[in-house]
């Protein structure tokens, strides 16, 4: 039995994968057959992270694999000098002392791959939302306006470019299911087809099981892509423990939005009111006027006036001074 994934291979390659089999199912039968072995036993499993990738991605159209560690490269060596000995040249062993994907900056790409806004060459931009049910793709249009040409014309080479990186962002991210995709609007008929057309090229690259289905009457592109495995962002990523995964905190009260944007709790947003209450009793406060008092003036020189202000506020004094003594007696005293 030939499977389909065998379409376009040669007499020699179907030869050489038949004896690969037959050598592999010689091995599984001997470590079966030995005394050794007792039930229930692991004969062949599934092999590890660095074998699946090589045999379920590595093809003609890369043009390099870059292999870092000893143990890793005599596995993967071995594996394609055994399946596809035409791509042997192409599997190297790196050997500096730094990190492969510090250098190759393959943990910035694994960063923009768990990213929900992805940027397109162009200025566009694509938002990626996955949902319960499906995940939702919105191409929006942003800082690209095109070299002159019609709006329309604009719109459908922002179009034809988003698609070519949605394919790429679901191999990436390794979505499944139902898929949506807003493209913007287009007017032409042509066009719609030459997007979809070129959406559709660009799955044929894909090795995973998709269907594309026609466009909605309100310009939506449905699709659905058999998922496969763990997606990129679940196996980076885990539920906030906070809003549950929902991405928002819910509140028993409705919040306040502050000058800067951003929310304020209804216990800040009281004590904001009171503050901003006190500072306006203070405004009003320090805006009444306050009333002028005019000091008395003694006259200048020997003057007889001056004399009677002075007596009389040594009279003044005089009485105070008494008031201040007969509060400050025993009640027996004051009464003597």
């Amino acid at each position: 039995m030939v499977r389909t994934a065998a379409e376009g291979a040669s007499e020699d390659e179907l030869k050489a994968d038949v004896e690969r089999l037959q050598a592999q199912w010689n091995a599984i039968s001997a470590k079966a057959g030995k005394s050794s072995t007792s039930a229930p036993a692991l004969l062949q499993g599934e092999p590890d992270l660095a074998i699946r990738v090589v045999r379920d991605i590595f093809n003609d159209d890369f043009t390099s694999l870059i292999v870092q560690g000893d143990g890793a490269w005599q596995e993967v060596s071995t594996y394609v000098e055994e399946l596809a000995p035409d791509l042997r040249e192409r599997v190297t062993k790196w050997a500096e002392p730094t990190d492969a994907f510090a250098v190759h900056r393959v943990d910035e790409q694994l960063a923009k791959g768990m990213d929900r806004k992805v940027w397109l060459p162009s200025g566009g931009s694509l938002v990626i939302d996955r949902t319960e049910a499906m995940t939702v793709i919105d191409v929006n249009t942003g800082k690209f306006t095109g070299a002159g040409g019609t709006l329309e014309e604009t719109v459908t080479r922002n179009n034809l470019e988003a698609a070519e990186e949605i394919v790429r962002q679901l191999r990436l991210r390794d979505i499944g299911g139902i898929i949506v995709i807003d493209f913007i609007d287009m007017v032409l008929e042509s066009n719609r087809d030459l997007v979809l057309r070129r959406l559709v090229e660009c799955l044929g690259r894909d090795r995973t099981k998709h269907q594309v289905a026609e466009v909605t009457s309100l310009g939506l592109v449905q699709m659905t892509r058999k998922r496969v495995g763990q997606g990129l962002v679940e196996a980076f990523s885990e539920t906030c423990e906070h809003c549950k995964g929902r991405g928002f905190i819910v509140h028993t009260e409705p919040l306040e939005k502050g000058g800067s944007g951003h929310a304020e709790t209804p216990d800040a947003g009281a004590a904001a009111g009171d503050a901003k209450r006190t500072r306006r009793k203070r405004a009003t406060r320090s805006a009444e006027p306050v009333p002028h008092l005019e000091l008395p003036k003694l006259p200048e020189g020997n003057s007889p006036e001056r004399e009677a202000v002075k007596a009389t506020l040594a009279t003044i004094a005089a009485a105070a001074a008494h008031a201040h003594d007969q509060a400050a007696m025993p009640p027996a005293d004051a009464e003597a």
